[in-house]
């Protein structure tokens, strides 16, 4: 590696799988670093929503989209060569798939960063595009090239306790994926009563569209109604919801750009996250979640003991068995017929987001990695 001639260290945030909006990548990561004033450089797939911006003193470069998986893992393959052109001092990476690059940058003389968003072993196991008897044998494959990457690169990252058990304590740091401050709504935005109920992501079977669909056909309260942004490629869950769409009960929004999300979470009256409860998902901390408290929101949530843990510390939402159509429909009635309550479990939501729960808090393990490395 030629050693640059400035000062200010040059860091390249690489995903082939991300869109470079992404919130952790993009506004966290890439937006502290360059506030520090890191020189940051990000490399990802084009965003979902045309309407933003990258953070202030990031260089955006844009991936070609591949029409495949096959193509994607060659391109992933290959990436070295592109993230070399842009002479970095460090590389943080965000997918495993980009494990083999990051070794042989390592390799070449980088500082590499493996970021862990997911428990990637355990998501494999479940993937539908996947056939059933190959599933365990990808899982497998990620896990031995996650243990050994892990103990080359210059620092390993990870968002939950649960996935952090995997990797070398020596160079491995937690760092949580919860809100910035700047994207807490303020009390004044919220309504005093009435709104829609709201779910950002995307709307896998997995991650329980199923299960709201059919909770919010079973409730009823008149008035309620749920607003969905995010997409998904399986033709069961497109279908049922564009059933479910006629009813006037549900609106599918496409993905939405920070602002919109940021404005309809203002105007929303409860928050859903219902993850099924698969291995992968049982011990993981949702970003929404977090968006949802952040946003003054209570959520109806799955009753996960790490996130009982959270909800029930705070006061801040009602949990339910995400199988429990029944349930979940009780939960969608009660936000609308005990608006005060429910005002205050979103507030108690706040509250522990601006004292506690936030990324500034997090940003110091960022800080310290960067510094050591630098």
């Amino acid at each position: 590696m030629q050693p640059r001639i400035d000062s200010k260290p040059r860091v390249l945030q690489l995903s082939t799988v991300h869109p470079w909006d992404d919130n952790r990548i993009c506004r966290k990561i890439c937006g502290s670093l360059a506030e520090d004033g890191y020189d940051v450089v990000l490399m990802a797939r084009e965003a979902k929503s045309e309407a933003c911006d990258p953070p202030e003193g990031v260089e955006l470069h844009i991936l070609p989209t591949p029409r495949n998986r096959i193509r994607r893992g060659l391109m992933s393959l290959g990436i070295w060569r592109r993230a070399r052109r842009l002479r970095p001092d460090i590389v943080h990476f965000h997918d495993p798939e980009l494990i083999p690059a990051g070794l042989f940058l390592r390799m070449l003389g980088y500082e590499v960063i493996y970021d862990v968003h997911e428990d990637y072993p355990e998501k494999m196991r479940t993937k539908k595009w996947i056939p059933v008897p190959i599933r365990r044998i990808i899982g497998f494959s990620i896990w031995l090239l996650e243990n050994l990457g892990s103990r080359f690169f210059s620092r390993n990252l990870f968002v939950t306790p649960q996935i952090g058990r995997r990797f070398p304590r020596r160079n491995s740091e937690l760092l949580r994926n919860y809100p910035r401050l700047t994207e807490v709504v303020p009390e004044t935005l919220r309504p005093a009563a009435g709104g829609n109920l709201i779910y950002v992501g995307g709307l896998d079977v997995d991650r329980g569209t199923l299960e709201m669909i059919a909770g919010l056909e079973a409730a009823t309260t008149p008035a309620r109604r749920l607003e969905l942004h995010g997409t998904t490629d399986d033709a069961v869950v497109n279908a049922r919801l564009d059933a479910a769409s006629s009813s006037g009960h549900l609106l599918c929004c496409g993905w939405s750009s920070r602002t919109v999300v940021k404005e309809r979470l203002a105007k929303a009256v409860a928050g859903l996250v219902l993850l099924r409860p698969t291995t992968a998902y049982r011990e993981s901390l949702p970003t929404k979640l977090f968006e949802y408290m952040g946003a003054g929101l209570p959520v109806i949530a799955s009753d996960f003991p790490v996130w009982r843990r959270i909800i029930e510390t705070h006061e801040c939402g009602v949990l339910v068995d995400p199988s429990d159509t029944a349930a979940i429909a009780a939960a969608i009635d009660w936000m609308y017929q005990h608006p005060e309550q429910a005002h205050a479990m979103g507030e108690n939501g706040r509250h522990a987001i601006q004292s506690k729960l936030n990324w500034e808090s997090e940003a110091e393990v960022l800080r310290n990695t960067y510094g050591a490395l630098a």
